[in-house]
């Protein structure tokens, strides 16, 4: 539950605005979810189970809604929506594996305008996220506006 609550953090911090959506799984694990405005009731009728709550944001590209990624899992859901954030703001970002099998996050600015963090996780993925976490909540609002 935990990874959920940064999943959702995070996800808010790089604007994909999620919102709480009733859906299902399909049997490959992807959530189908009913626009918020219509809610469970869009699957009576339907020969579906076990309706869940997930939190979901509205695609772009198909104008529809899909659950929100799951930064703390997927390195790629990280470098995809996170990095970029990052990049913008001229943070530096490295990511180091131990032999031991956990892994380190250093987010660095260069100029001096944040402390640098570091951050240890069980994956690169979490360890970003954990990293992430850290540095919106050391600046406050999150949107790391004021790093140039």
């Amino acid at each position: 539950m935990e990874n959920a609550r940064l999943n959702k953090e995070l996800a808010e911090w790089v604007e994909l605005n999620p919102v709480l959506c009733w859906g299902y799984r399909k049997a490959d694990g992807r959530f189908v979810a009913s626009p918020p405005e219509f809610g469970k009731a869009e699957f009576d009728g339907f020969d579906i189970d076990d309706t869940e709550q997930s939190w979901c944001f509205l695609h772009p590209d198909y104008r529809r809604y899909v659950e929100i990624p799951d930064f703390a899992n997927s390195l790629d859901a990280c470098f995809e929506h996170l990095v970029p954030m990052l990049r913008e703001k001229a943070l530096s970002l490295r990511l180091i594996t131990y032999v031991d099998g956990r892994c380190r996050c250093d987010i660095e600015s260069g100029h001096g305008t944040i402390p640098d963090i570091f951050v240890l996780g069980e994956t690169p993925a979490l360890a970003l996220c954990k990293a992430i976490k850290e540095l919106k909540d050391k600046r406050g609002a999150g949107k790391l506006d004021e790093l140039h």
